[in-house]
């Protein structure tokens, strides 16, 4: 994976375990001739991996980091699913 500045993904093991991946921040998308790091991890069978924008971190009256801190407890929630783990 790669990313263009948006926060690092969320990966949340089958064991409920949540970890935020490191991944090398590239340039914006649109800027041509820019080339991207890219960046591996392996994915467990189970497990989920949750993108999102910083406009979820800074919409929070809280902060981002406690909104980070709240994401991160919303997801080491038992779910089938990222969208079932946000209504359970």
């Amino acid at each position: 994976m790669a990313s263009a500045g948006h926060p690092e993904p969320v990966l949340v093991h089958p064991d409920g375990h949540v970890e935020q991946l490191a991944v090398a921040s590239g340039p914006p998308l649109g800027q041509g001739g820019i080339k991207f790091e890219a960046t591996e991890f392996p994915l467990p069978a189970g497990s989920r991996l949750a993108l999102y924008t910083n406009g979820l971190l800074h919409a929070s009256a809280k902060g981002p980091e406690t909104a980070r801190a709240e994401l991160h407890a919303l997801l080491a929630r038992p779910a089938e699913s990222l969208q079932t783990c946000a209504t359970a």
